[in-house]
């Protein structure tokens, strides 16, 4: 069959294909597998069923995110935890006994978090924030909805801000269990400030999630996960009516670390399906699709629409140590997939068809912080995606997303950010 590749460049796609044998792309120049060649009316048969499957797989994504069914152009499924980050030395993190996952992430108990609080009392003082992958990537889709509305009325006479963030032309929600603690009401304070409506009512006697995020002088982050009362997936009326008005279902990846959760996230794909409502994975952590590979796959094959993994996931996922082959394995059952990888870029694979590399975008600042920068990348390209932006003008988008965020401290894409995102995107586009 055929198999195509495309590099962005400067905005621009240019299309390599290589016949006779599945291309993979990498860092290095192109590589492709050899094989007889095939008739001329077996090839043009081949490019038929290509362009079906790139036809089928376009299908799922609408023209416009503005739909008169779907109240929400995105419905977050996952865990609603809370941040609390602090500065330390080594010694700290060795002292408790977190040698061997620094760097990384651990999911801890109520006792452990608690003896984890009590020692912070010597060190500086502990910052709380509304945290999560998936919040990160809800938040930052809401702001890029925003931006998009500012600039298509920038050429009137008058724009009310305030009017724009008040009803804007992207609504984005997300379901998640908090408990009825002062953690579960700031967390469902602070996601509405900045623009995703939580849909989910605490639930009594219970501890609401959070992340205890340990920085070291090298800027590595050590996270110590309690999950708390996510472990419990909404599934009640209002969660299941809020699924039949949304464009998309994003499901996080880190619902799996609770053996209890696996039914309900079935229940809730199941659902969404059902109405048309797009499904979106993200994998979330390596640690969780090796855990759970068996279950993900599952999903990939059977009900996703669009799924978002990093290289290393991509890998523990297909088996595939090179991302641009993992995203082309992967997509032989998902319709659409994107694997990035760092400062290399990102591979996208639609329709079992195309393969599409869309390089790191080049900003002109120096890198601060890449923690955050997948999450961008993720609200970039499904805002792409929602709005009819082909694969490859949506992966521009996500990358650009992604150029803004490690350039600052933080895993959130601010207003700012996002209205240069915007520009710099349209002037693309050129």
């Amino acid at each position: 069959r055929s198999t195509a590749m495309m590099t962005m460049t400067h905005g621009k796609a240019t299309r390599f294909t290589k016949r006779g044998g599945v291309t993979r792309a990498v860092a290095s120049p192109l590589q492709s597998s050899s094989s007889a060649s095939a008739p001329a009316s077996a090839s043009a048969s081949a490019a038929v069923a290509t362009a079906a499957a790139d036809a089928a797989a376009a299908a799922r994504w609408g023209r416009s995110i503005v739909q008169p069914n779907r109240s929400y152009a995105a419905l977050g499924l996952g865990q609603a935890m809370v941040d609390l980050a602090a500065r330390v030395d080594d010694k700290f993190i060795n002292e408790l006994g977190l040698a061997d996952v620094r760097g990384g992430r651990k999911v801890i108990d109520a006792a452990f978090k608690s003896d984890v609080l009590a020692k912070l009392d010597d060190y500086a003082g502990v910052e709380v924030s509304a945290g999560g992958s998936l919040s990160n990537t809800l938040v930052a889709l809401s702001r890029l909805g925003e931006a998009n509305d500012l600039l298509q009325f920038a050429n009137g006479e008058h724009v009310d801000v305030n009017a724009v963030v008040a009803f804007p032309s992207v609504r984005v929600g997300m379901a998640g269990s908090i408990g009825d603690d002062p953690l579960g009401g700031f967390y469902r304070r602070e996601v509405r400030k900045a623009g995703v409506n939580f849909l989910s009512e605490p639930r009594d006697g219970a501890a609401t999630g959070s992340v205890v995020v340990l920085t070291t002088p090298d800027a590595q982050r050590t996270m110590l996960s309690h999950p708390g009362s996510s472990a419990d997936v909404p599934q009640d009326d209002a969660f299941f009516g809020a699924i039949q008005s949304s464009a998309s279902l994003i499901v996080e990846g880190y619902l799996w670390e609770e053996g209890a959760t696996v039914a309900a996230i079935a229940n809730s794909v199941k659902r969404a399906r059902k109405v048309g409502t797009r499904v979106v994975l993200t994998a979330s952590d390596v640690t969780c699709v090796e855990r759970f590979a068996p279950e993900m796959r599952e999903l990939v094959s059977n009900a996703c629409d669009l799924l978002f993994c990093n290289a290393a996931e991509a890998h523990a996922l297909t088996g595939e140590a090179c991302p641009a082959a993992a995203a082309e394995v992967a997509a032989r059952e998902c319709p659409l997939v994107v694997v990035t990888d760092g400062c290399h870029g990102s591979y996208v694979a639609s329709g079992r068809s195309t393969l599409i590399h869309v390089p790191a975008h080049a900003a002109d600042f120096k890198p601060v912080d890449t923690c955050g920068a997948g999450d961008a990348y993720a609200a970039g390209f499904l805002f792409g995606m929602l709005n009819g932006e082909t694969p490859e003008a949506s992966g521009l988008l996500g990358s650009i997303c992604a150029s803004q965020v490690v350039g600052h401290a933080g895993a959130r894409l601010a207003r700012g950010e996002a209205n240069e995102v915007m520009r710099t995107f349209a002037l693309s586009l050129q």
